[in-house]
């Protein structure tokens, strides 16, 4: 989308979030880039929007692409939250700046079924009873 084309979407109803200016895998970048990766986009975003960026992705996202650096900056940056590849539930324990997240695909039942908990819920009593599929 263009600057433009992002600027007419309704913040009450579409949030633009950051994913770093120019996707890098954070873990490979020295400390000093990932901090201006991620708090330059943020700053980029809401320069041409004029309006708040507060969630983050990581590029790629899974743990061996991000760093306790990337995590430190994410913060500093003072994004609320962030998300990563890796799937699962949160919980009140969670980091909110490492949170799963759901790739969407599939079916609108199949989606919907996903958010719903169910999948996870599946999971957490399969492990409470051994020997269970």
């Amino acid at each position: 989308m263009t600057w433009d084309e992002l600027r007419q979407l309704d913040p009450a109803l579409v949030e633009i979030g950051a994913h770093t200016r120019t996707h890098p895998i954070l873990s490979h970048c020295d400390p000093e880039r990932a901090t201006r990766e991620i708090a330059g986009s943020k700053t980029e975003i809401e320069n041409r929007l004029g309006r708040e960026v507060r969630s983050f992705c990581y590029p790629n996202g899974t743990w061996s692409d991000v760093s306790p650096h990337s995590f430190e900056a994410v913060r500093e940056a003072r994004f609320e939250s962030a998300v990563m590849t890796w799937s699962g539930m949160v919980r009140r324990d969670t980091d909110v700046h490492a949170l799963p997240r759901l790739g969407v695909f599939g079916t609108w039942d199949f989606f919907l079924g996903q958010v719903s908990g169910f999948p996870g819920l599946r999971q957490v009593a399969t492990k409470a009873r051994p020997g269970t599929r």
